[in-house]
């Protein structure tokens, strides 16, 4: 594909679909300036790699890959970084709670989504690997499926759901432990 024919598929089947991906970026980051970013990193991916796709008919899908991918990365550096975000989020529509859109699993998951941004939550959460950290973030932060996690990391099924047991385990253990240490010493 020439330059040119390269630049008439890009603005015909994905930029034609900016809304859409604007949407859904902003359904997992909540910030309208961070999704644009994202989008912008996604456009530029998207751009650089073209010659990868290879149905063109699936390129609506090729660059939904391509914004999980960086919206993966954007929650990884936050969460390394530090940079974690405030269950409580303000936006142009109003004040809401990032952790309402999270499913019926109980027990940990609703002690890491209480209390994430807890100071103990917080420092435990850290003590955990990298990656088991982004594998937590990645299923019961942002609600993806196990198959999107699949596409996003590469990684096979079996992989990931023992990973995400092992970690919760660690992690509920960890917690726990914790706690009983801080209640002890009040």
């Amino acid at each position: 594909m020439n330059k040119m024919n390269a630049k008439e598929f890009f603005i015909k089947n994905i930029i034609v679909n900016e809304n859409d991906f604007n949407k859904y970026i902003i359904s997992k980051v909540y910030k309208k300036e961070i999704a644009e970013d994202i989008l912008q990193e996604a456009y530029s991916r998207a751009w650089k790699r073209l010659d990868t796709l290879k149905d063109k008919t699936k390129a609506k899908s090729w660059m939904n890959g391509i914004i999980r991918n960086c919206i993966y990365e954007y929650w990884r550096k936050a969460v390394k970084d530090g940079r974690v975000i405030s269950n409580i989020v303000e936006t142009e529509n109003g004040t809401f709670d990032l952790y309402e859109k999270v499913g019926d699993e109980t027990d940990v998951l609703e002690t890491i989504i209480t209390n994430f941004e807890t100071d103990l939550a917080y420092k435990t959460l850290m003590k955990i690997k990298e990656e088991y950290r982004v594998l937590i973030h990645m299923r019961y932060v942002e609600c993806l499926s196990i198959k999107e996690i699949v596409e996003i990391t590469g990684m096979k099924e079996k992989t990931i759901t023992s990973k995400l047991s092992r970690a919760l385990k660690k992690y509920r253990a960890m917690y726990f432990e914790a706690e009983s240490k801080r209640e002890g010493g009040k």
